[in-house]
């Protein structure tokens, strides 16, 4: 089975009242590691012809001001041309190539089986944040595709120019005459009375066959996906980082699945620049580290869920320990990030993880280690930290709450973080760059 970043359609992420999923505090640091390497994507991306979609809503939705919303009054004209586009890829979902991994699929084809339009009501509830605009804008303004009010910048126009040249769409981009400005002219009216009405208007059919074919996920044309891999390559920060981890998967000729990603970094490492490889290492210093501690921190909540939630304590975590080599394990991810100096100079935080974990040299130490942790990651949280997943109990005792019982398989994977090469590689299978 492929295994996929996380992706959110039939319902929208909420944050819950006292959790989210950072449970140890660790999630800050992971990501501006991340950055360091790969700082226009996110775990959440993997389908690159969106930022061209949004390139060509940039088009039809130019010259509108930029404070105007919809008849609903929250709807900016960007948000209704990708109503357009989603529902058209819904609708048309059998003539696509491939049809997985569309943002908001599932609520659209709920409303056109309710024969409801699009609109913010029956679309994604935070469709800002989970439609592909929202999921793409980084990418796209990183890229210099689109400027940061969501107008076309210089690598956009290139864009377009490239997708016309593909697709016979000679006019979209600036012309009068030829079927890109005729489409152009097509989608401004639909814009337009979506505008008006606050939820789309039905097309006809053949033109919402035309969007879907136009911007279906595989069907980047030859210019559009040289171009797109290209700007993969060189955005505005990171220019060279990116560049040899898209050169290193492109070598490797296949996608980099999540439990591939620590080993594809480690033997990536070895061979990169001396710049990329400082972030690397830094990287497998950090994982070293985060992967037994959050493994202890399971561990005392599938121990509570065993025994139905009564109340455990260090004697029953010793023999978990000992034979998962938590210690050792621990005690090694300390003294690596220790020695990672790069690390310690670029993430400041991994020095408090340190401290409260290198004391933390027998079973019982551990245990009481992980909790407070937990405990201060959860008080840390805005606005005004959030409960513990693990209630403390008299006499060193614990209790998982219900709604964080632990009863799954272990992690398989070797890195707690996802450092977005899955969605590195998933984009250049989608432009044709793998086997």
């Amino acid at each position: 089975m492929t295994l996929q970043p996380p992706f959110l359609s039939e319902f929208d992420q909420e944050a819950q009242a006292d959790s989210g999923v950072d449970a140890l505090g660790l999630q800050a640091m992971y990501e501006r590691l991340a950055d360091r390497i790969l700082p226009a994507l996110t775990v959440r991306m993997s389908r690159p012809r969106f930022v061209t979609a949004m390139a060509l809503g940039a088009v039809v939705c130019a010259g509108r001001d930029d404070d105007e919303v919809a008849r609903d009054g929250v709807s900016p004209p960007w948000m209704v041309f990708e109503w357009h586009v989603a529902e058209s890829l819904v609708r048309c979902r059998e003539k696509l190539h491939d049809d997985h991994r569309i943002p908001g699929m599932l609520k659209i084809d709920t409303a056109l089986r309710q024969k409801r339009p699009i609109s913010a009501a029956s679309y994604l509830k935070t469709a800002a944040i989970f439609g592909f605009t929202g999921i793409y804008k980084r990418l796209a303004i990183a890229l210099g595709i689109l400027t940061d009010d969501l107008g076309l910048d210089d690598s956009g126009y290139e864009l377009v120019a490239a997708w016309e040249r593909d697709k016979g769409m000679a006019g979209f981009q600036a012309g009068r005459d030829g079927e890109g400005a005729v489409l152009r002219d097509r989608l401004k009216v639909a814009v337009e009375k979506g505008m008006q009405a606050g939820h789309t208007e039905r097309l006809p059919g053949s033109l919402y066959e035309q969007i879907a074919i136009l911007t279906e996920p595989l069907g980047a044309g030859r210019s559009e996906a040289k171009l797109l891999t290209a700007l993969l390559g060189r955005p505005k920060r990171e220019a060279e980082m990116a560049k040899e981890l898209v050169a290193a998967v492109e070598e490797r000729k296949a996608l980099v699945l999540r439990p591939d990603e620590p080993d594809f970094l480690r033997r990536t490492a070895r061979r990169a620049s001396e710049e990329l490889q400082l972030r690397l290492h830094a990287i497998d210093a950090f994982e070293s580290l985060c992967g037994p501690i959050m493994d202890a921190f399971n561990g005392i909540r599938r121990l509570s869920t065993e025994q139905r939630r009564a109340p455990i304590g260090p004697p029953e975590f010793r023999e978990y320990a000992r034979k998962a080599k938590l210690v050792e394990r621990v005690q090694d991810g300390v003294a690596r990030a220790c020695a990672d100096r790069v690390l310690l100079e670029w993430e400041p935080g991994v020095r408090p993880l340190v401290d409260c974990f290198e004391p933390a040299k027998a079973p019982d130490s551990l245990f009481r280690a992980v909790l407070d942790r937990h405990e201060k990651a959860q008080a840390d949280k805005p606005p005004h930290g959030k409960r513990p997943w693990i209630e403390r109990l008299p006499h060193d005792q614990v209790s998982v709450r219900a709604a964080y019982v632990f009863d799954g398989p272990d992690d398989p994977f070797d890195y707690v973080h996802d450092y977005r090469t899955t969605s590195l590689s998933m984009f250049l299978q989608d432009l044709r760059r793998l086997s």
